[in-house]
């Protein structure tokens, strides 16, 4: 990945997290971008730490279907819904500077650390059953489980 891809500008990431300018400094200097560069007298913000604040607008049909569900279980789903969304931003951003689509996605999930299988997963089951399709269903401790049928 060159050195421009993997940044956006504070207006960018204005845009994407629909925080003002003002707000994006003030997290800048507080800490929140640590990997922040100068390039040609702009302030470049690394897209792995502004994914995180990526703005996800909730849709009608998920908000009732998280009841059920423990604190931890609802919060990571969300996370799972941001990841998939600042995926979908950097396809779009990497569409028109690479000409293979596979190359794409490949790219834009190197660049939030998930691989690319999993971002495929999560965004087959959001489309099927919206966000509690990413919730996590696995009963118990998994390594416990691991454990036991070792044994």
């Amino acid at each position: 990945m060159s050195y421009v891809e993997e940044y956006i500008e504070v207006v960018e990431a204005a845009q994407l997290t629909r925080l003002d300018g003002c707000e994006i400094m003030w997290m800048f200097n507080n800490g929140k971008f640590p990997g922040a560069r100068q390039h040609r007298g702009k302030l470049l913000l690394p897209l792995i730490d502004v994914a995180p604040y990526f703005l996800v607008p909730p849709t009608q049909r998920d908000i009732p279907t998280l009841a059920g569900f423990s604190d931890h279980k609802r919060s990571a789903a969300i996370e799972k819904l941001k990841t998939l969304h600042a995926y979908g931003v950097l396809v779009d951003k990497y569409r028109s500077v690479i000409q293979s689509m596979r190359e794409t996605r490949v790219r834009a999930s190197q660049a939030l650390n998930v691989p690319l299988r999993t971002m495929e997963r999560w965004q087959s089951r959001y489309k099927r059953s919206g966000l509690r399709g990413l919730i996590d269903t696995r009963g118990g401790d998994m390594r416990r489980n691991k454990a036991v049928r070792r044994q």
